[in-house]
């Protein structure tokens, strides 16, 4: 069975206000760069690539600044620790149940949608 998808791109069509920054890199960092080029989303997306919060230890605290929530859709994870960083910034969360969502998150902190529930997350 084909799970239903949504990606940034049908999303910004209907938010052009909409923006993502994505820090890390990784070995599909290239065909994300690719993605994002092909698909006109460079003035939307903002791919800032590896960021070694121990040599650099700004970027990403001024990247949890500028967000207005911080979206994990992901189909697993262990302990996501970018959860836990963006909490510590006050910046609400949006995840799907993996990993520990359900003991980092509560009504105050953030939403936790079920996996592959693509309206539940979009909503």
């Amino acid at each position: 069975m084909n799970k239903p998808k949504i990606s940034f791109n049908d999303l910004v069509k209907e938010m052009p206000n909409l923006k993502l920054l994505v820090a890390g890199g990784g070995e599909e960092f290239e065909n994300l760069k690719s993605q994002v080029k092909k698909l006109g989303l460079e003035d939307t997306v903002r791919l800032l690539g590896n960021v070694d919060h121990y040599k650099d230890n700004t970027t990403l605290p001024r990247c949890y600044s500028a967000a207005d929530v911080f979206v994990n859709p992901s189909q697993w994870e262990g302990a996501c620790v970018c959860m836990i960083q963006s909490m510590a910034n006050d910046v609400p969360v949006i995840s799907t149940d993996v990993g520990n969502a359900k003991e980092l998150l509560d009504s105050s902190t953030g939403i936790i949608t079920p996996v592959d529930d693509v309206n539940a997350l979009k909503s």
